[in-house]
């Protein structure tokens, strides 16, 4: 599969547009090196967190409010080291505004089959960093927070299907001089679809793309 990058934006967050531009950073687990930077990071993206109700196995999400030029310098850091790094990496600076009829899962489902690898990766949970323009409090009201941009970085896992094993899962390390390394894949990198579960993700990608169809 290719790299997927965009050039990297650096918007001037005294004036954002009234339509919220998102970036979505989508980093694969299995590729350790890359995702070192996140879990590096963890502790400051991870200000706040919450779990969706409903669900089997409940898995957090991580938010974090930034209206400071010292906090978007370090996201523009971590974003940059995320380029740096020679591995898989999916990202797209303002993906078009999340319709309202959408929930954040959906829509970040959405991305994964744009670019085409919602059948090879999944995720179970999502870091959203909210950034405010600079002379907005956290708690700003409601015309400042209209003019917010989002974030959201979102770690990979590999879908295990059915019939599959993990030895037959490769991923490639690349050393500092270019050559690179054919290694097997951690078991904790992988998200196993239950036999009954083919089924609804399907329909959830069928009710995904309706949704989409019916908005435009």
């Amino acid at each position: 599969m290719s790299i997927v990058t965009e050039q990297n934006i650096n918007p001037s967050l005294t004036n954002l547009p009234n339509k919220t531009p998102t970036f979505i950073v989508a980093v694969p687990k299995c590729h350790e090196n890359l995702f070192k930077i996140i879990e590096k990071n963890h502790k400051w993206l991870a200000e706040s967190e919450s779990f969706t109700m409903n669900q089997k196995n409940p898995e957090p999400q991580f938010t974090k409010k930034i209206n400071t030029q010292q906090d978007f310098d370090k996201l523009q850091e971590i974003i940059q080291s995320l380029r740096l790094e020679k591995s898989e990496l999916f990202i797209d600076p303002t993906y078009h505004a999340k319709h309202t009829q959408m929930t954040i899962k959906e829509y970040i489902s959405e991305f994964l089959k744009n670019k085409s690898v919602g059948t090879h990766y999944t995720f179970k949970t999502y870091y959203r960093i909210t950034v405010l323009p600079y002379d907005a409090s956290l708690t700003a009201p409601n015309h400042l927070w209209e003019q917010r941009q989002e974030y959201l970085i979102v770690p990979l896992y590999i879908i295990l299907k059915k019939g599959k094993t993990y030895d037959q899962m490769k991923t490639l390390s690349y050393n500092e001089d270019g050559s690179f390394n054919v290694n097997r894949v951690n078991p904790h990198h992988f998200y196993k679809i239950e036999p009954d579960e083919d089924e609804e993700i399907e329909r959830k990608n069928q009710e995904i793309k309706e949704k989409v169809i019916n908005s435009l």
